[in-house]
């Protein structure tokens, strides 16, 4: 018919006669023995077909064929009916493609913003260790030493490493596949 010629770019005296998933190259879902296995079946069969046009594009149809039988109801013929869904499949790729971009960017600023918080978390404690481990010299390096100052720092910077060794033991947990743990938390401490 004229779409036919408009959409494929043969002229009916081209096409009259001969096979047309021939002559259209038709790429299939399934085997074509399948296919025609399932129409004499169920007396239908529907699916995506890809077929190639004149001119080499490809043109991505939804294919309807209805079995045509005789007055003994023997299969006479099969009606085809193909609706060009090209452009369609082309918008569900980019926005596939789209999908997966912003899924991507997510997945980046999540991590960036992990990455901040991990930093943020683990520069308190280090920068407690350093001011205390910088007083702690000063104690211990003046004329008569302050032995209880420099004790305190020192116990200061255990419990600022262990902070940190806290903080990087509690990261590696959250990435571990294990339960959830509940535990009660004085929110006043």
């Amino acid at each position: 018919n004229r779409g036919a010629e408009e959409r494929y770019g043969w002229k009916r005296e081209e096409a009259v006669g001969k096979i047309s998933h021939q002559l259209m190259q038709t790429i299939f879902p399934a085997p074509l023995e399948e296919i025609n296995a399932e129409l004499l079946r169920t007396g239908r069969w529907d699916g995506e077909l890809v077929h190639t046009a004149r001119d080499g594009t490809q043109v991505i149809v939804a294919s309807r064929w209805s079995l045509q039988r005789d007055k003994q109801g023997l299969p006479a013929a099969i009606l085809e009916t193909n609706n060009n869904i090209t452009e369609q499949k082309r918008a569900e790729e980019a926005l596939r493609q789209a999908q997966a971009e912003l899924a991507h960017v997510t997945r980046v600023t999540t991590l960036g913003e992990l990455a901040a918080s991990i930093a943020h978390e683990v520069n308190q404690p280090l920068s407690g260790i350093i001011t205390n481990s910088n007083a702690c010299i000063r104690w211990l390096a003046g004329d008569s030493p302050n032995l209880d100052e420099a004790r305190e720092a020192a116990r200061r910077i255990i419990r600022d490493g262990n902070r940190a060794s806290d903080v990087i033991t509690r990261i590696r947990a959250l990435l571990r596949k294990t339960a959830i743990e509940k535990s009660q938390l004085d929110i006043n401490q």
